[in-house]
């Protein structure tokens, strides 16, 4: 939903490994009455190679910290993006669930292993809580904006 509302936008293609969210989602773009073409896909982010399908924005939110394999799911998204394009990471920090295979101590925590996959952050924001909740050790919520990082 996000993507379709950024000028320029001309088609969504949406992955996710469940059904059941892929049928959300479909309901959700109803809904939302988005009038963009879509095309949703029931895939899995540590499965793709280096032929996968190139985006010029993609989103990931609320995924790593549910995905068993993290390097190999930072590194399928690194290789979904062209030069310009744009990778929005949105994970909770310091928050446990049941369905959290991890959970990051800090924002730098996750910084570290996006940018250890050959990205390059270019801007986090905390969002979801007041700043001083953070500074007490009480979980919030991460957006991340990263891009492929310049090779010299």
């Amino acid at each position: 939903a996000i993507a379709a509302c950024l000028k320029g936008c001309k088609t969504l293609t949406g992955w996710d490994i469940s059904n059941e969210s892929l049928l959300q989602t479909q309901n959700a773009i109803k809904k939302l009455d988005i009038k963009t073409p879509t095309t949703l896909q029931q895939r899995d982010i540590c499965e793709l190679d280096e032929s996968a399908q190139k985006f010029e924005i993609v989103v990931a939110s609320q995924v790593l910290e549910i995905v068993e394999d993290l390097d190999k799911a930072l590194f399928s998204l690194h290789e979904t993006l062209y030069e310009s394009s744009r990778l929005f990471i949105n994970a909770p920090i310091r928050a446990y669930a049941p369905d959290h295979v991890r959970t990051w101590n800090s924002a730098q925590d996750l910084i570290d292993r996006v940018e250890a996959v050959g990205l390059e952050v270019i801007e986090a924001r905390n969002f979801g809580f007041k700043s001083a909740a953070i500074s007490y050790g009480e979980p919030f919520s991460l957006f991340l904006t990263a891009r492929r990082a310049e090779i010299n």
